[in-house]
């Protein structure tokens, strides 16, 4: 179960996150926050949680990254983390790819970063 510490410190960090996006303090219900994260960490751990205010705030809000839709949406805004993550490893491996692919396509033309060994450029 989670502790008011535990549930305080998320409230804070979501404070801080949200004056850094904004330029102001949030307003905050303390006690509907507590017994909200309170609910929400019997899924997930403390830093998962920071994990998932992280990802809310770099993405659109139409409603200023409202705490209150944060609770009420928190595992669609996980599924949503998890698929940009996937998305996010699935580049960068097409990335390495077409990199090995292109290396070994200018070695077997003897071109090195677009210069072709053996001509002079002008």
């Amino acid at each position: 179960m989670a502790t008011a510490k535990d549930c305080n410190t998320l409230t804070s960090y979501y404070a801080k996150l949200y004056r850094a996006k904004y330029g102001h303090a949030p307003v905050v219900n303390a006690h509907k926050a507590r017994w909200a994260f309170d609910s929400l960490l019997i899924t997930l751990s403390v830093a998962e949680a920071k994990e998932l205010l992280d990802f809310y705030m770099t993405y659109q809000s139409n409603n200023q990254h409202a705490l209150d839709w944060f609770f009420y949406h928190y595992e669609e805004v996980q599924e949503t983390k998890i698929r940009a993550d996937e998305d996010a490893k699935a580049r960068a491996r097409l990335r390495a790819e077409s990199a090995a692919r292109a290396a070994k396509w200018g070695a077997e033309r003897g071109h090195v970063g677009g210069v072709q060994f053996g001509r002079k450029e002008e």
